[in-house]
């Protein structure tokens, strides 16, 4: 387009001219014009003040499928640069080279500097065209190149006018500028006074919430213990009137024990499931493994709800396919999981049937039990809904179904802590099926993330010198919860006691060698033992001096022939429970 050598300072004042000429004609706006002609003067500035004589040439092309007006700026005598020890050892040289190129890269969208030998240091600089001037057609270059040749260039005063005048409406738009920045960072400044205040009441609400959350949770836990002891009394004495302890029923009178009975169990199903909750949400819930079968967990819960599948319109059907390998899991919680998927299945389905089956993952290392059912189904949304605590469906079977809902969200909880998840498939009106998959081996590792759960084995120390009464008690209590010491005199049982480390002690108030008192001050006064919880089982301790005597260092005092009751049994599992937790 043009070329323009440079012998003097004058020949750079024209070739500022011509670059904010071109970009001009080019349909750059005016604030483009002073930048192009901004970046121009630099590059040769730096070209003279250094390099002696050079050049400047203008033209467009195709950078990356973009049009882009260039200016090449050559320096002639940098062909000897490398030779001129002078000048590549002069900082004063380097520094100002620098300042020149950081001042010009902002201004265009391309700079590049190279030194070529026997050539000299190119300057080149880019700006994209405007889209306004897009396509450059031949004929618009031709009018462009035409219009520039033919203009002459301003003296140097009237250019020096045009500088200052450009320079202070540049001025005036940068006050603008300004003015506006000063506006938002008031408005910014009065937001962050308001987010800051809002952080503030949002971090109240949330201690609140948590204070709430532990409240809750406390008097859950505190209310279902003490649910339990008045609905266990009702069962006991219920079943009582049912064996017909003190005389025969008639069928009326027979029939209304038998709705207090099975309400009595609702409510205790519905108590322990919200005392599980809590349980689990305080990180109260330990995860006991062993090795089991399926095939155990499955003949358990046929055995179980057989007597139960009251509706005759509706099969319950197990199939265990074979090679199954032994599961390292907790089957009590895996059990409970299933037993609520079959609970569910049952009370859903009208008519048809509800399949219990169980597959191994293609790797072998996961197992998925599935239950399904041809019940009444569930829409999409529903199958979210149902984990959700306390939520139940509407729906016309629910409405005569009592129950909490916390069964599901309760087998989810429980799912996660033994590596397990939980999927349901549903169609509205085309049954369910739910299935869990947990890994056949239990990694400790990697599912014990809460630090209150410690997957620590709980022992009871029986110290009792009558062995029927050891084995009657390993029959009652024992349930894979936790393993069961045995000591047959106060001797052996405060060695026992010493050496395990127990979690909680049952102890016989008459034995032979020493007694249950004598016992008790031992274990009392042994730093290794006098935090161990004591509950005191007898047949012979009914004075009342006795017992004032020693209530204050045990936490119960249970007498044997209460425990021939199942009430009773009841009652001392629960209390073992609760330091188990």
């Amino acid at each position: 387009m043009l070329k323009i050598y440079l012998t003097s300072e004058y020949d750079g004042i024209i070739a500022r001219q011509k670059a904010q000429q071109v970009a001009k004609l080019l349909g750059f706006d005016i604030h483009e014009q002073v930048r192009i002609a901004t970046a121009v003067s630099e590059s040769i500035r730096i070209s003279l003040n250094h390099l002696g004589e050079g050049e400047v040439a203008f033209f467009l092309e195709d950078i990356d499928n973009e049009p882009m007006l260039m200016v090449k700026v050559k320096g002639y005598e940098i062909a000897s640069l490398k030779e001129n020890k002078n000048l590549t050892e002069d900082k004063n040289y380097n520094r100002s080279l620098e300042s020149a190129v950081n001042y010009a890269q902002p201004l265009v969208d391309k700079l590049q500097v190279e030194d070529i030998p026997g050539e000299g240091r190119i300057i080149l600089l880019g700006k994209a065209l405007p889209k306004a001037s897009l396509p450059m057609t031949e004929q618009k270059f031709d009018e462009v190149i035409e219009i520039i040749n033919n203009k002459q260039p301003k003296n140097q005063l009237d250019y020096m006018r045009q500088q200052n005048q450009e320079i202070l409406n540049t001025l005036v738009e940068l006050k603008k500028k300004q003015e506006e920045i000063n506006e938002l960072n008031k408005e910014l400044q009065e937001t962050n006074k308001g987010v800051i205040a809002l952080y503030n009441e949002l971090e109240e609400k949330a201690e609140l919430l948590k204070l709430s959350n532990e409240v809750k949770k406390s008097t859950l836990l505190t209310v279902s213990h003490e649910f339990k002891t008045p609905i266990h009394s009702i069962l006991g004495i219920a079943g009582l009137l049912l064996d017909r302890t003190d005389g025969e029923l008639s069928e009326e009178q027979e029939k209304q024990v038998l709705f207090i009975d099975k309400a009595a169990e609702e409510l205790l199903e519905m108590v322990n499931d919200v005392l599980d909750i809590s349980k689990i949400e305080a990180g109260k819930i330990t995860i006991n493994t062993i090795m089991v079968q399926i095939e155990e967990i499955f003949s358990t819960l046929r055995g179980m709800f057989k007597p139960l599948n009251i509706n005759e319109n509706v099969k319950l059907i197990f199939e265990l396919p074979d090679n199954i390998p032994t599961l390292y899991t907790d089957d009590r919680k895996l059990s409970q999981i299933i037993r609520n998927f079959i609970s569910n299945a049952l009370k859903f389905t009208e008519e048809g049937e509800v399949k219990v089956t169980a597959r191994l993952s293609e790797d072998k290392k996961k197992l998925s039990v599935f239950v399904s059912d041809t019940g009444i189904g569930l829409t999409e949304d529903q199958q979210e809904e149902i984990f959700r605590e306390f939520t139940q469906i509407d729906n016309y079977i629910q409405k005569r179904s009592r129950g909490t809902g916390l069964g599901l969200p309760l087998s989810k909880k429980l799912a996660e802590m033994i590596g397990g998840s939980i999927i349901v498939e549903s169609r509205l009106g085309a049954g369910s099926t739910f299935s869990i998959t947990i890994p056949i081996e239990y990694n400790e590792a990697k599912n014990n993330n809460n630090g209150n759960l410690e997957n620590k084995e709980k022992k009871v120390l029986l110290i009792d010198d009558d062995k029927a009464f050891h084995y009657f008690l390993q029959k009652t209590i024992d349930d894979n919860k936790y393993s069961i010491l045995e000591a047959i005199s106060g001797s052996q049982g405060i060695s026992l006691a010493v050496s395990e480390q127990p979690t909680i002690i049952l102890l016989d108030w008459i034995m032979p060698d020493l007694s249950g008192y004598e016992v008790l001050e031992k274990l009392k006064s042994n730093s290794l033992t006098e935090n161990v919880p004591v509950i005191i089982v007898t047949s012979s301790m009914t004075a009342e001096s006795e017992y004032k005597l020693i209530s204050s260092r045990v936490i119960s005092v249970f007498n044997k022939k209460e425990l021939l009751s199942k009430d009773g049994i009841c009652l001392l599992k629960d209390k073992i429970n609760e330091f188990m937790a």
